[in-house]
Formats: C-alpha cells, sequence, structure tokens
C-alpha cells in the first residue's frame, strides 16, 4: 500500500486540488483532482476506482497501476500517459470548460491530440467527439465546405502538414473515417517521401509513424491523383470551345494556352480553370461554360476522393456530418 509519493515528484500547478480524492501520476507529475469527476466521465476511471486496491491495469502503452492509502491520504494512480497530454484532458474535462472545449478558440494540434488520444484511452466519447467535430471543419466531407476553406490546414497547425500524418492515425484510431480522404490527400500533397516516412513528432516527445499499408497508400495516392487531375483537365478542354462561341480561333488558342499551364505533376486535382488569368481571353459564351464545367469536375473528383487515396467507398461521403 502506498501511502504517499516520493520527493522526485512535483506537484503540477494547475491540476492540484488540497482537497482532491484522488492523485494520478504521469511521469513525475502529481496531479490531485476529484475522483467522482473521473468516474462520471471515463468508464475506464470508473472500473478502476470500484476495483480493489491494490490493482494493475494493462493498456497498450503499458501498466496503469492504483495503489491504497489511508483514510487521511488519497489513493494514488499511476498513468503511463505523458504529463503534458494528461494536463490537457484534465483541461478538456473540468467543469468550468464544460462548454464546447474548441469554440471559444483555435487549439494547437497537441492539445487536440492529445484529447483525441486520450479520449479514446479513457473511453470518453464526448471529449472525442468535440475532436472530431473540430477537425471535420477543416477536413470536411461536403466540397461546398471544403471549398469555401481559406488555408488548407487548421489555425493551430501553424501551417506544418507534418501533423497530417499524427491525424490519420488518430482519426484510424478513433474510427472518424469521413476524416482520412482530406488527411490523406494533403499528406500526399504537401508532404515528400523522407517526410512521410519520418513521421512527425509531438510535444511530449512522442512520435507518429505511417504504417506500412498508409505509406503504401499515400504513393499509390500520388500517381491516382495525379491522373485524376490531368483527366479532368482533358476532359474540360476537349468540351470546349462553346457551341455558342463568337471567338472559335483566339478561343482555340486560349485553351490550348490554358491546358499548358495548368498541367502538372502535382497530385491535387481540384484546379478551376476559370480562375486562370488567361482565361479572359475567352469569349462570355466559353467563359461560362468552362466555369460550369469546372463545378461539374470538382463535384465528381470529390465524389471520387476516397477511391482516389486507396480507401475504397465511404458511406455517406460528401454529404453534411452531424455533430457527435
Amino acid at each position: 500500500m502506498d501511502r504517499g509519493v516520493p520527493d522526485a515528484l512535483r506537484k503540477d500547478e494547475e491540476f492540484w486540488f488540497d482537497d482532491g480524492t484522488i492523485t494520478l501520476i504521469a511521469e513525475d507529475v502529481q496531479f490531485r483532482v476529484y475522483k467522482g469527476l473521473l468516474a462520471r466521465l471515463s468508464p475506464v476511471f470508473a472500473d478502476m476506482f470500484s476495483l480493489p486496491q491494490p490493482v494493475t491495469l494493462e493498456d497498450k502503452t503499458g501498466p496503469m497501476r492504483a495503489t491504497g492509502s489511508d483514510s487521511a491520504t488519497p489513493p494514488v494512480v499511476h498513468l503511463t500517459d505523458a504529463p503534458q497530454a494528461f494536463r490537457i484532458l484534465l483541461k478538456a474535462i473540468a467543469p468550468d470548460d464544460d462548454a464546447a472545449m474548441f469554440e471559444a478558440s483555435h487549439p494547437d494540434c497537441f492539445t487536440i491530440a492529445s484529447c483525441m488520444r486520450l479520449g479514446h484511452k479513457y473511453q470518453m466519447d464526448k471529449e472525442v467527439g468535440q475532436c472530431v467535430d473540430y477537425l471535420l471543419q477543416y477536413f470536411p466531407t461536403p466540397y461546398m465546405e471544403f471549398d469555401a476553406l481559406e488555408d488548407l490546414l487548421p489555425p493551430g497547425f501553424e501551417d506544418d502538414s507534418t501533423y497530417v500524418i499524427g491525424f490519420i492515425n488518430l482519426a484510424q484510431l478513433t474510427g472518424a473515417i469521413h476524416l482520412l480522404p482530406v488527411l490523406f490527400m494533403i499528406c500526399v500533397w504537401c508532404l515528400d517521401g523522407d517526410t512521410l516516412l519520418q513521421g512527425v513528432g509531438w510535444l511530449d516527445a512522442s512520435k507518429d509513424t505511417l504504417s506500412p499499408a498508409d505509406l503504401a497508400r499515400c504513393f499509390d495516392a500520388r500517381r491516382d491523383l495525379t491522373r485524376a487531375r490531368t483527366n479532368s483537365l482533358r476532359q474540360r478542354i476537349a468540351s470546349l470551345p462553346s457551341s455558342g462561341c463568337s471567338h472559335l480561333g483566339a478561343c482555340k488558342n486560349v485553351l490550348h494556352a490554358l491546358f499548358l499551364l495548368a498541367m502538372s505533376d502535382e497530385p491535387y486535382p481540384f484546379v478551376r480553370l476559370c480562375e486562370f488569368p488567361t482565361a479572359q481571353g475567352l469569349c462570355s459564351a466559353c467563359q461560362a461554360r468552362l466555369a460550369t464545367l469546372d463545378e461539374e469536375e470538382m463535384s465528381l473528383i470529390w465524389a471520387e476522393l476516397p477511391e482516389l487515396v486507396g480507401l475504397g467507398q465511404i458511406e455517406g461521403w460528401g454529404e453534411k456530418r452531424e455533430r457527435e
């Protein structure tokens, strides 16, 4: 029975309550909080607290050991989590922050990742759902929502696409499969092969790497997305000039120039030809027809995106997702 804690441990500055009823230790940091709150929000903690002390629980990352105490000292639970990540989880479930934790501000990617990972580990479905809802704003399923985004990544990612690697793993871990098509597309478009192999490091010194299957999926998706881009461009150019074209020769020359400008080996297929300055050289009928073709092609490619990145068909893809 453990009636105290070693002198080497330090109390967390934010989550140490003298009247707390449970002490949790993550590495060298002690958190003293209220057992009832954790038990109410987490079936894992509820089960742990209901067992006779001492008890050792195993999870994928190692043991969680709970030791008994006397009546004057709260019981002590040893966790395998990084203190930085566990502190974030406690902050997310604190009563003062019970309103949707991402509505007031844009969290950094480590905050989101920690809430998803530990929320899943401790079966805190509400917290995981809030993370997924937030991410779906930036990695959506309807094309119109994706097209309306001003930036490719959420503000908290600080324009660093390598974090997408970690969120691919987290989406798979939590079953948030509707996040995956856009995550994989960004991964393939923005990251080179070396970065894909190296993975991404987190604030707590942990690391996420893609599985061999996901690495293979990325390399295949690079080819398939590039091919989709090329085929889509050819389809649009082949459908012009418009039947109402008023400057046939000039428009054909502009279309040829547009095709050469837009051709690229970049695996990003959502390219609107009508947005190229060169398109202003088309007659009004051809400009209108090109804009229509652009929208049709974007919608078609979006519908195929899960298959283009090697995920197969995803039920409900392209539809507005309900909040968790």
